[in-house]
């Protein structure tokens, strides 16, 4: 006897024990399986498909929660980060400044096809009838300016009116004063020749402020002091002419008020000295003399 065939219509007739399930995922998974043994879904067909993931998911007040923690900690943190990158973009500033001086006074020399500060036209400015300007037509000849003191430059419109020393107290004495041949370049650094104690003495004394009008305005951050030795180097020489704070690091620049920064007897018979004052150098020591007839 033939067995008789069904459509699908008679075969969704036919009835089946009910599954009860307690859960919804369950009722929902055995309604699926129902229907694909029943209907004889073909695998294209969403009703195959009868894997049912339950998502977990934050709530809003969760969310709110974790984004309020996050914003306490970067309020934190963030200044602090600041002061860091900005101490890193100064610490590159000042390596700039101290560069740019010394391949400036170091192409003086070789221009002149001098060895010694003290043989180039610079040093013709002793005595002159105008000190200043010689200076600067020397120094326009090396550096690039934008601006110079000569130039009608004022404090109050290019240069900062108040520095502060290490501590934060501000400096009691005007940096920027009209003794001074003071000069910009391009990139915004500002220099200041200490002409006075240039002319009576033959050092080479430049202030230097790496980012102008800009702040912090602070000795040893923005504010540096360079001596420039008989060879055409800079040396920095800031803590020692201003308190540079607790904090300070020990000079290590060879120079005239730092002798026993020197560790060879050629840095220090380098040393700028004024009238009737020598270096001597005995012991691996580097020792200022006054009252030196020599």
């Amino acid at each position: 006897m033939k067995r008789k065939k069904f459509t699908l219509a008679e075969r969704a007739a036919h009835t089946q024990p009910e599954i009860r399930y307690n859960t919804h995922f369950q009722e929902k998974k055995s309604l699926c399986e129902v229907l694909t043994s029943r209907f004889l879904l073909s695998s294209s067909n969403n009703f195959s498909q009868c894997n049912f993931q339950i998502k977990a998911a934050f709530t809003l007040a969760e969310v709110l929660i974790t984004l309020g923690i996050i914003g306490i900690v970067a309020a934190m943190t963030l200044p602090t980060l600041m002061n860091n990158v900005q101490d890193k973009v100064l610490e590159s500033q000042r390596q700039k400044a101290a560069s740019v001086l010394a391949n400036g006074y170091k192409k003086m020399l070789a221009d002149n096809e001098v060895f010694s500060m003290r043989e180039t036209p610079l040093y013709s400015c002793f005595g002159s009838s105008d000190d200043l300007l010689c200076v600067e037509t020397e120094h326009k000849k090396i550096f690039k300016t934008i601006y110079s003191g000569i130039e009608g430059m004022t404090v109050n419109l290019d240069l900062p009116e108040q520095y502060l020393d290490g501590n934060g107290n501000p400096l009691q004495n005007n940096i920027w004063n009209p003794d001074l041949y003071v000069f910009v370049t391009p990139d915004g650094y500002v220099y200041g020749l200490d002409v006075p104690t240039f002319i009576n003495t033959g050092s080479i004394y430049v202030i230097s402020d790496v980012n102008g009008i800009k702040n912090p305005n602070t000795v040893n951050k923005d504010l540096l002091v360079y001596n420039i030795s008989q060879s055409g180097t800079a040396g920095d020489i800031t803590c020692n002419i201003f308190d540079c704070g607790p904090t300070a690091p020990p000079s290590t620049t060879c120079s005239f008020s730092n002798p026993g920064a020197c560790t060879t007897r050629d840095e220090c018979f380098a040393i700028d000295t004024p009238v009737g004052v020598c270096m001597r150098f005995e012991n691996g020591v580097c020792s200022v003399i006054y009252n030196c007839s020599v």
